[in-house]
């Protein structure tokens, strides 16, 4: 077993969890974005960022969006392999994407409580 994964199980969930904010930092950083630059591209509120970074606390969501705004989503294929279920994105055509889901679920909603009446 290579000396990193050895180390990782001896881990506490709470240092796991700051291990993966510092992994994300690390990421943005390298990619020479701010907090507020990696907020504003993901959609999320600059206290999500810094709460990820400082104690790596997020809802799984949040956590896509984050990797997919980095352009780091496919990472999780190292963890689980999706690839007969995943289709690579882009984040604007994530985006556009749910847009759309959104709109449907909308008219749905809509033609639903017109049938009501």
């Amino acid at each position: 077993m290579p000396n990193s994964t050895f180390n990782i199980v001896l881990k506490t969930n709470k240092e796991i969890l700051k291990l993966l904010g510092d992994r994300i930092k690390k990421e943005r950083i390298s990619q020479n974005l701010q907090q507020e630059e990696l907020a504003i591209k993901s959609e999320l509120s600059i206290r999500a960022i810094q709460r990820l970074e400082q104690t790596g606390e997020i809802g799984t969501q949040k956590l896509i969006i984050i990797l997919r705004a980095l352009n780091r989503l496919s990472q999780i294929d190292v963890f689980m392999d999706f690839s007969d279920e995943l289709e690579e994105l882009s984040y604007e055509e994530f985006k556009n994407k749910s847009k759309e889901q959104n709109k449907k679920r909308v008219f749905k909603i809509k033609d639903n409580l017109k049938n009501q009446w």
